[in-house]
């Protein structure tokens, strides 16, 4: 999502920058997060700079799918309380690691059902990506700085 400031901080002044040099009106600000803690920390910064830059940034939430009732009101709260207008997960979901290995949970599976479920009555776009874990986790300490 670009640098940081001098402070390691990234604000949306930093990104919209970006935007403008690329040419970019609008941008989808997604995140990536190993816990619940860290979903609700990214979803309350997305929506801030939703908030403060309509007409720049789109905000999708994150949160855990397979994380059962408390992670799927995360991803209620963000789009009712917050405004976030759909949601990104990660396509390596493990069961004990968010990590991917061969105990990884495929898309398909039934335990992702309630969230389907979710983002079918939220009525929200639905974005999954693959990266490296290590890169996401670098990115996400200085968005949320």
């Amino acid at each position: 999502m670009g640098d940081a400031d001098k402070a390691g901080n990234f604000t949306p002044d930093i990104q919209i920058k970006f935007m403008d040099e690329a040419g970019i009106d609008k941008a989808v600000i997604t995140g990536a997060a190993r816990n619940l803690k860290e979903c609700k920390r990214f979803n309350d910064e997305a929506a801030k700079w939703v908030k403060e830059y309509p007409e720049r940034f789109i905000g999708f939430a994150h949160t855990i799918p397979t994380g059962g009732d408390e992670a799927l009101e995360e991803l209620d709260r963000a789009v009712k309380d917050l405004g976030l207008s759909g949601c990104k997960i990660m396509s390596c979901i493990d069961s004990s690691s968010i990590e991917t290995s061969k105990d990884s949970i495929l898309l398909d599976s039934p335990e992702f059902y309630p969230f389907y479920k979710k983002i079918t009555e939220l009525d929200i776009h639905y974005l999954f990506t693959q990266h490296s874990i290590h890169h996401i986790h670098m990115r996400f300490q200085t968005f949320t700085k």
